[in-house]
């Protein structure tokens, strides 16, 4: 896989997670981190739509998009009403069920069911009329994934078919700044994340905001600043609980223990992953990286035989999961050397 300067699932969600209702803009996608360590994509070529969250997260309404702004929040459910809805739905989806697959599709990237995800995306992308916000919104959530797998031509090939307005435009440069990240261009994608941060906070939107420090504090890991991406990390956790995301919110409390883990600070490190793991557990899913931080983290404090019950734990979840295919035997494989 290429090198990427941020990784994974923690960044998957973020960016590419958020949707956007028409006229607002939303992307995990997420759902992704600081790859110092050559590590695949999956956590924040989260590059998505960035909708600022205008109703509460259960607010139903017979209006598809709130199924699309309800993708983070709460992605099992949204999944089974998208479900639901698009059963009988022809071949040619109409307006409403195109953004019903879009919805469905940030629900299964956030489940890590990626081939699907890509799948809905491209039917919502198809059917929805090029030059929309929903458009464009649902082009950079199926450009993420894409992305995600390291097809950065083909994300690039989507975005390069929007034809966004003023305010997605800014939405188009953000993705494309997580793409650089991920390719290891780190120079222009700060340049990017910062002149995102800028607009979002100009414009007063809280959710781009967040995602654009998440994005900073990936970057700053990668480029071994760590203590000012704990500060960016932390701030965009505080703004994602105050917009009552909690998946996301959890993301970035796992982003905290990695940049602990790598600032030398292992204590905190084992405080925020093992919170980390409890406040994703109400959601469907795995999150294997978690489990593979906390063993990485239990070996540098010396707790040997700590990391190989978690090695033993997250074991199994490898085979079913897509992690760095070199990590995780290695960290398993040393926990069990070391307890021997």
């Amino acid at each position: 896989s290429p090198v990427c300067a941020s990784s994974d699932r923690r960044r998957l969600d973020l960016t590419l997670a958020h949707a956007t209702a028409a006229g607002s803009p939303g992307g995990r996608c997420a759902s992704l981190r600081g790859r110092s360590r050559n590590r695949p994509l999956c956590r924040r070529l989260t590059c998505g739509t960035m909708a600022p969250i205008d109703r509460p997260a259960d607010h139903a309404t017979d209006d598809p998009h709130d199924l699309v702004l309800r993708a983070d929040a709460d992605p099992g459910a949204v999944r089974a009403i998208a479900e639901a809805a698009l059963a009988d739905a022809p071949p040619d989806l109409d307006p409403s069920d195109a953004i019903r697959a879009w919805a469905l599709g940030l629900a299964l990237r956030h489940l890590r069911e990626l081939k699907d995800a890509e799948l809905w995306l491209r039917r919502a992308v198809v059917a929805l009329q090029p030059g929309t916000d929903d458009h464009t919104g649902a082009s950079l959530s199926l450009s993420g994934t894409l992305a995600f797998h390291g097809r950065f031509a083909d994300a690039e090939e989507v975005l390069s078919a929007c034809s966004p307005s003023v305010d997605m435009a800014g939405r188009v440069q953000y993705q494309r700044a997580a793409m650089a990240e991920h390719q290891g261009d780190l120079a222009l994608a700060i340049e990017g994340y910062e002149a995102s941060l800028a607009g979002f906070r100009l414009s007063g939107d809280r959710l781009g905001e967040a995602h654009a420090l998440s994005g900073l504090a990936l970057v700053r890991v990668a480029a071994a600043d760590a203590p000012t991406a704990l500060a960016e990390f932390g701030l965009a956790m505080s703004i994602y609980q105050e917009l009552d995301l909690p998946l996301l919110a959890a993301i970035q409390r796992h982003n905290l223990g990695f940049a602990a883990l790598r600032a030398g600070d292992t204590v905190a490190a084992m405080r925020h992953l093992a919170a980390a793991e409890r406040e994703v557990r109400p959601f469907d899913g795995s999150f294997v990286e978690i489990g593979l931080d906390r063993v990485e983290a239990l070996l540098v404090a010396g707790f040997e035989r700590e990391a190989i019950d978690k090695a033993a734990e997250v074991a199994s979840a490898l085979e079913t999961n897509e992690v760095d295919a070199e990590r995780g035997p290695m960290l398993i494989g040393l926990a069990r050397t070391l307890a021997s």
